[in-house]
């Protein structure tokens, strides 16, 4: 139901909770937190470790004891909330919609818990900044008390700040260290609102989602919580999973810009909700859910009886850590059942799975609609299902998409494209947790079926699958939320899903078959007929879901080329690089490799997917991460050109995956003239520079493609390109200088000594292993871009990439002596 006029107006009437409003609150939380005996105590042992530390400066003990209580008193003044507004956005024109029957549910466990003074609190995924007003503006229409929100302390800035404080928030930091008096007056703090029943609300995934689908959880403030539970500070807390689906998110512009790797804005919510122009947009309906409660006792006592005998001693740090990674992927669980799947979604969607330029409206109408019904049949949530037609439904959605996507009207039929992918695979992307089990299948028959042959030699021995699905479920482990179950019984249970509708089969080899080594009728799998003879629609449709995934994978597999030791003068040594130096070469050559058709998606160059892909690299023991404002004493590393702190962090590939023989030098390069007036300036994104070939590597290579697809013309191709909502200034002129290359055609024959070097190479080692293992599954391009067979041209843009140094070439004599 919409939000309207029947929701209750006066909060005093059938009000559920704590006080909406105290006079005194403040100061009543301040004195609590001064005077809580930890506080106390973690106040004077710090005043002790300084004294001891200040011994020459001749500070007494009790001065030095007084700078501590200020700072615990500045501490505690800029963290707690202050509630006494509520503020309401009119951005979303069509309203705030909810479900009566989670309505009713929801106020039914808010009057028990109310009635036993337990809190409740609300876990919502966070897709915008809007998110803190809309869950409060709600609860407060439902009559249920406002929750104290735990919100980034980059969000304590003059007048906004003061917004949100009063509006429930108050505001911890993003890293707490190993500061004791902080981390102490936080405890305390969230003991305080625990044990007198306050409602608390705090994003599980930490920051707002820049790629649509939900992160990884965090699980800093989750784990005050339950200490508190399992110390019995309080008595339990009542968790509520919520899902927030919105038509548009205000701020998919600038989620592109930081995922090509601007560097992120200081925030400013005031700046969004006060601009007039904004509040002028339609930008559609609002929907949040709210999933079942839970008991975090019940929860804790669940996986107590679920352990192992020995699971007992619950302040055992291993298994308290179990416990809590266990209950932050089980609230998201509970919001990926819940999630509503807006139109916005269900359109682009549909226009990143296509293989074609576009879509006419007819067509449109009708995958979206069978979507709809793949959604709904496992169990998910349509937006505005059944209440309109899907032709309306369509409109709607292409409307507030608006420059998103690009239109044709003066042909047959009106036909969409779309225009900023990058932005538009936010959208895909809440789509996707519905389809993981099915992407992972058919992109590991992808890497069989795309082969080719005859029918028959397509057939997939299931112990092959096994291991192709297996090797891509650990890959994207940080990527998504897989359900319970092995391998082999989530395969067995989507080849039966699949084999239901047509898109799969399956059989037994015959035992006599002289192609089948073990001698057994052994299972395989391959496309049914009935999905070939359609197109592999809907096969295709679940690889297009995976692959930017994949591609982002490979990409960062490919680029630890760039951080390779020089095993000529340091042998034994592994080498150092500041990450955000290996990040920024990633994503320059990511671009590179898609301008030049080697990678199929750009959004596969953003950086937090590249990020989850380093995480599970180094878990994997492919490289090495260390902390501090140098790399580790003894290696050698490369001193970083960006301001370094305790926080830097440094990457390494690991010893044993080190190559045996060192990549070629590139020679034989030179700057194009206009770029060579601009040598320094490589300040885009993520860096701009065009290298220009002396000569081409291939005898048949005309130019440097940038176009986003191979048929498109050059008018068609630029017009698109300088549209681009990523693409700077300096990008612009660099396509329009590179449209100045001259062709060439010299044979290979002619090419000097440092081309037939590269032309010759055939990497080996595991790394290279692993890439093309990756590899198998990405999508096979117009011509046949596997890795195996772009390894010259791959490896060489890499061995470019490495002489860059936060926006400057590495200096010859420089790069030597290092």
């Amino acid at each position: 139901m919409p939000l309207g006029d029947e929701a209750p107006q006066d909060p005093s009437i059938d009000y559920i909770g704590t006080k909406l409003f105290s006079a005194d609150y403040r100061v009543n939380v301040e004195q609590v937190l001064r005077k809580a005996p930890s506080v106390k105590q973690i106040i004077q042992q710090t005043a002790e470790e300084l004294y001891m530390k200040q011994a020459k400066q001749n500070k007494s003990i009790k001065s030095i004891r007084y700078e501590v209580e200020q700072r615990a008193d500045k501490i505690i003044s800029e963290m707690i909330a202050d509630m006494s507004s509520v503020n309401v956005t009119k951005l979303y024109h069509r309203g705030i919609h909810v479900s009566e029957p989670e309505v009713r549910a929801l106020r039914q466990v808010a009057k028990e818990a109310s009635d036993e003074n337990i809190s409740l609190i609300f876990v919502p995924c966070h897709k915008s900044h809007v998110d803190y007003l809309v869950v409060s503006y709600v609860l407060y229409r439902m009559g249920i008390a406002l929750p104290h929100i735990a919100a980034g302390d980059n969000l304590n800035m003059p007048g906004i700040g003061w917004v949100l404080r009063h509006n429930g928030a108050f505001f911890i930091r993003r890293e707490w260290g190993g500061d004791k008096l902080y981390i102490a007056i936080m405890q305390e703090y969230v003991q305080f609102l625990l044990q007198n029943g306050f409602n608390i609300e705090a994003f599980i995934e930490g920051t707002r989602s820049r790629t649509g689908k939900l992160l990884q959880p965090k699980f800093g403030f989750l784990k005050l919580i339950l200490e508190s539970v399992l110390g019995n500070k309080a008595k339990d807390a009542i968790l509520v999973p919520v899902s927030l689906g919105y038509d548009k998110v205000i701020e998919t512009p600038s989620y592109v810009n930081e995922l090509l790797g601007t560097p992120k804005q200081k925030e400013s919510i005031g700046q969004l909700l006060s601009s007039v122009n904004l509040l002028q947009l339609k930008w559609g309906r609002i929907d949040v859910r709210f999933g079942k409660a839970f008991s975090m006792k019940s929860f804790i006592n669940g996986i107590v009886q679920a352990g192992k005998p020995n699971f007992r001693n619950l302040s055992h740090s291993g298994q308290s850590v179990y416990m809590l990674q266990a209950l932050g992927y089980r609230i998201l669980a509970e919001i990926n059942k819940i999630l509503v799947i807006m139109p916005t979604s269900l359109v682009g969607t549909v226009l990143l799975t296509l293989r074609g330029r576009g879509v006419g409206k007819t067509e449109l109408v009708r995958k979206v609609t069978k979507l709809q019904k793949e959604i709904t049949a496992r169990g998910g949530q349509v937006a505005e299902s059944g209440l309109s037609s899907n032709e309306v439904i369509v409109d709607r959605a292409v409307k507030v998409l608006g420059e998103l996507i690009g239109r044709r009207y003066e042909i047959l039929e009106p036909v969409y494209y779309p225009v900023k992918r990058f932005e538009l695979s936010y959208y895909r992307n809440q789509v996707i947790h519905l389809f993981v089990p099915e992407s992972i299948f058919c992109v590991g028959m992808y890497a069989t079926i795309k082969v080719g042959g005859p029918i028959r030699l397509q057939r997939i021995p299931r112990k092959l699958l096994l291991s192709d699905i297996s090797f891509l479920s650990q890959l994207l482990k940080y990527e998504f939320v897989f359900g319970s179950g092995g391998v082999e019984q989530n395969t067995d249970e989507v080849l039966e899903k699949l084999s239901k509708a047509n898109v799969a089969e399956s059989g037994i080899e015959e035992e006599n078959n002289p192609n089948n080594g073990n001698g057994k009728g052994e299972q395989w799998i391959t496309l049914s007929a009935e999905e070939r003879r359609t197109g592999r629609e809907n096969f295709d449709f679940y690889c297009f879901l995976l692959w930017p995934f994949v591609e982002t994978y490979w990409l960062t597999a490919v680029s630890l080329y760039t951080i390779l030791p020089d095993r000529k003068s340091n042998p034994n040594d592994i080498h150092w690089v500041d990450k955000r130096i290996f990040m920024k070469r990633s994503q320059i050559f990511g671009k590179t490799l898609y301008y030049e058709g080697d990678i199929s998606y750009f959004e596969s160059v953003n950086k937090e997917t590249i990020g989850n892909a380093i995480a599970r690299l180094k878990e994997l023991g492919v490289i090495h991460l260390h902390k501090g404002p140098e790399a580790p004493i003894g290696s050698h590393f490369d001193p970083s050109p960006l301001s370094t702190n305790i926080n830097t962090v440094w990457i390494a590939l690991a010893s044993d995956w080190i190559p045996a023989e060192s990549l070629p030098e590139v020679s034989n390069v030179e700057e194009d003239d206009s770029k060579r007036r601009r040598r320094n300036d490589w300040d885009g994104p993520i860096g701009n520079f065009s290298i220009v070939p002396k000569k081409s590597m291939y005898s048949n290579s005309k130019s440097i493609s940038l176009s986003h697809s191979d048929t498109e013309d050059e008018s068609a191709t630029k017009e698109k390109y300088e549209s681009h909502s990523s693409t700077t200034e300096i990008e612009k002129l660099n396509w329009k200088s590179s449209r100045k290359i001259r062709p060439v055609n010299v044979p290979i024959a002619e090419e000097d000594d440092n081309h037939k070097t590269w032309y010759q190479l055939r990497p080996k080692g595991r790394l290279w292993e692993f890439c093309e293992h990756i590899g198998r599954f990405r999508r096979e391009g117009k011509n046949r871009r596997d890795t195996s067979t772009v390894a010259n041209r791959v490896l060489r843009l890499a061995q470019l990439a490495s002489q860059w140094e936060g926006g400057k070439k590495k200096d010859k004599k420089q790069k030597a002596k290092l």
